[in-house]
């Protein structure tokens, strides 16, 4: 098509020059315009080839098994990825392809999900067992593969398989942004995965936990990337996560909170934190903080300016604040802080003992404001326009009364329904295979597509709740203190927000007796759930599921082979 169009062209501007043998000139401009129409198609394909060349593809084999280890001190067994504590941490750049193959070597079902994806158009790949996918059963593959388009920041990846990644099987997930606004005030980075640690395997508390003869297990310990201090003396035989970093040099910290329990706060020593990002958005940078307060599931970017002339070392603080139970008493774990070092240069000697509870007001106060105000506040998003709230009419408020309920085991139920995972066959294979337009499924509800959604969160519990939806970040709108009390749709209508600077995140918390308000958008077609990520709740039912524009997930989907049965 394009030699007979330029063809054509040449016949054309024959005719044209015997018209006008005497118009030198304007031959030569028509000349001209020939040449560039002609280079349009080479350039467009210049464009496409480079385009291509900037996407990489990530590929890995996870091999999933059961094996012994001791990253506390404590030898016990760990469900992890290729025989190593941490699972491989993925770092790609923005609009690279993940392709990776689970291989399920253990004894048991798996999945995985990746927290925070939006899994735009993939939404099969979301891994939610009973609702995007069947579980991975012993001995059997899955291939993962999906792009992760515009997104980027720090996000993580976990079993989604009853309670598994309390037992290890988790990893960290970094996005990295060529155009990263912050990219020139820092020369390197690092990385801290933090997590709650249990000396009996969770998968068997899980077990006595559904019987209802004990409350919700407290962790022995926690991990600061896959070493704690348990079975050990701080100044003689303790291990100790070395964090190097040249003296006036800056560096970004990405921390990620993989507990499946535990509210943890950072301190380091005579240093302050000035945060960049929260759940992979960029916030403007005018928070500098001391400690940093972050709910299970949660992430944040912080800067830290390296002293300019330093001959000591100094103290990284990672503590798990109090669990409370039902009769308003809290309890702590019997290692409520695990420690770090902040290094200088090549020294290797430990910091001073005696700086050792140096910010010990500092956890303190975090643990007190977190008792009445669960998140971190003031975290004013950059100014983005993909962080602004579209300017649509709300259409439809929804409200979730949560409560716990019965005993022998009880349940989290919203709105007196309890959630539990289908077994047999998926929500997905509903949709697809039984060309059903809507779900019938307690705790669940259909929304229609390019729609603006409001969602209150009455917490009739006496417990904080950190939740995570799937498939989209959400605006938070207002969050009441604790004991504040619920609302009503009567409630909501006369309340005015603040549309302007909104915290926009995937991972937010409702405090005890009090409510939430979080605004979506509906414009990422799936089956997604938004659920407790203190995942004992969700093991009760504590999950409520959003089946956002069937009509398009059967469209985009519809060339998959998705069984109608996961168990034959």
């Amino acid at each position: 098509m394009t030699y007979l169009f330029n063809d054509r062209l040449k016949n054309f501007f024959r005719k044209l020059f015997c018209i006008f043998p005497q118009n030198l000139f304007l031959y030569i401009f028509l000349l001209l315009i020939l040449i560039n129409l002609c280079l349009i198609p080479i350039y467009l394909r210049k464009t496409t080839h480079s385009s291509l060349q900037n996407v990489h593809i990530y590929e890995n084999v996870f091999r999933i098994s059961w094996f012994n280890a001791s990253p506390d001190g404590y030898e016990r067994e760990i469900l992890s990825i290729n025989n190593e504590i941490l699972c491989p941490t993925i770092i790609v750049n923005e609009g690279d392809l993940i392709n990776v193959t689970i291989i399920n070597e253990s004894n048991e079902e798996i999945t995985i999900h990746w927290h925070g994806l939006y899994q735009r158009n993939t939404f099969h790949m979301d891994g939610v067992p009973g609702i995007s996918q069947c579980s991975i059963l012993p001995n059997q593959s899955f291939n993962y593969l999906f792009s992760t388009n515009n997104q980027s920041g720090t996000y993580w990846y976990h079993s989604h398989h009853l309670i598994q990644y309390g037992d290890g099987l988790k990893g960290i997930f970094i996005i990295q942004n060529p155009n990263d606004p912050f990219q020139h005030f820092y020369d390197n980075e690092e990385i801290f995965q933090i997590t709650d640690w249990y000396h009996i395997p969770v998968h068997i508390l899980l077990n006595t936990y559904l019987t209802g003869t004990i409350n919700d297990p407290i962790p022995d310990c926690l991990l600061f990337n896959g070493i704690g201090q348990f079975n050990c003396h701080l100044y003689e035989n303790c291990s100790f996560y070395r964090s190097i970093i040249q003296t006036n040099s800056r560096k970004r910290y990405r921390i990620i909170n993989t507990s499946i329990y535990s509210t943890i706060t950072i301190t380091i020593d005579q240093h302050q934190m000035k945060l960049i990002e929260m759940d992979g958005i960029y916030l403007n940078g005018n928070e500098i903080v001391q400690s940093i307060r972050i709910n299970p599931g949660q992430r944040y970017s912080f800067l830290l300016h390296g002293n300019e002339n330093s001959s000591q070392n100094y103290w990284i603080r990672v503590t798990t604040h109090p669990f409370i139970q039902f009769n308003n008493q809290y309890l702590q774990s019997n290692h409520s802080t695990v420690y770090a070092i902040l290094q200088y240069n090549s020294n290797e000697f430990l910091p001073s003992f005696h700086s050792l509870h140096n910010d010990f007001h500092l956890i303190q106060q975090s643990i007190l404001n977190g008792q009445h105000f669960v998140d971190e506040i003031n975290l004013i998003p950059m100014n983005l326009t993909k962080y602004e709230i579209p300017k649509k009419k709300v259409f439809q408020t929804i409200i979730l009364n949560a409560q716990f309920k019965g005993g022998n085991p009880g349940g989290m139920f919203f709105n007196n329904e309890m959630f539990i995972h289908p077994r047999n066959t998926t929500f997905l294979s509903l949709i697809l295979q039984k060309n059903q337009s809507e779900i019938h499924w307690p705790s669940t509800i259909t929304i229609k597509e390019n729609e603006i959604y409001d969602i209150i969160i009455n917490n009739n519990d006496y417990s904080s709740h950190p939740f995570h939806l799937h498939g989209h970040h959400v605006w938070i709108l207002s969050q009441g203190k604790s004991n504040e009390g619920f609302l009503n749709q009567t409630q909501y209508e006369t309340m005015n927000f603040n549309l302007n600077n909104v915290i926009y995140r995937d991972t937010f918390s409702v405090t005890p007796y009090s409510y939430l308000i979080f605004r979506f958008y509906s414009n990422n077609p799936g089956i997604w759930m938004l659920h407790c990520h203190n995942d004992w709740h969700l093991q009760i039912g504590m999950a409520f599921v959003f089946v956002e524009s069937p009509k398009l997930i059967q469209q985009t989907h519809s060339n998959l082979s998705i069984p109608d049965k996961c168990y034959k």
